[in-house]
């Protein structure tokens, strides 16, 4: 399950690192264009802080309209970051999410007894789940073997004996259910 939870997540990986490449040169160039605003506004603000602490009210409508500047110079600059940044983020989601779908759904319906390991490694790479195993009985002999814990994921995996869970719940007619089919009743 680990090694077809791996090649699943290997595209979507690769996804968020494409994303991310081609999101910095727009973040360079929006850095770029803030900048001078965040150092005119701190240039600003120095004034209002030195008249602030030392005499109050004036120092207030003085800097008003400069305050009134800076938001009108700001609020462009935002409204561009705003529209650049959106959208790759949400093509980022579009890909991402359908995959972490599709790998929850085989989780939880292995889980609940609907479905086979093997089935859902078929459905999520083509893989063969005894393949799988057997490999990983391999690697984690060679782990122990130097001496490294191979790990408590991929001993589960390995593992003839299903994990124990809680109870189900009883159905409506007092036999026992998956607790997903019961909470849904």
């Amino acid at each position: 399950m680990k090694q077809g939870l791996e090649v699943a997540l290997k595209p979507m990986a690769n996804t968020v690192f494409d994303g991310l490449n081609k999101f910095m040169p727009t973040l360079q160039k929006l850095m770029e264009q803030i900048t001078p605003v965040i150092s005119d506004a701190v240039n600003a603000a120095m004034p209002f802080v030195d008249d602030f602490l030392t005499g109050a009210a004036a120092a207030i409508e003085s800097v008003a309209p400069m305050v009134t500047d800076l938001a009108s110079r700001l609020f462009p600059v935002l409204t561009e970051l705003m529209s650049t940044l959106l959208p790759p983020i949400l093509d980022l989601v579009n890909a991402l999410f359908p995959a972490a779908m599709q790998i929850t759904a085989e989780i939880l319906a292995v889980g609940e007894g609907f479905s086979t390991r093997e089935q859902s490694t078929i459905r999520l790479n083509g893989g063969k789940w005894d393949a799988n195993v057997e490999q990983i009985t391999r690697e984690n002999e060679k782990l122990s073997q130097a001496g490294e814990d191979p790990g408590r994921t991929a001993q589960q995996v390995t593992s003839p004996s299903k994990p124990k869970r809680p109870e189900s719940p009883a159905s409506p007619d007092g036999k026992t259910c998956p607790s997903l089919v019961c909470a849904r009743r």
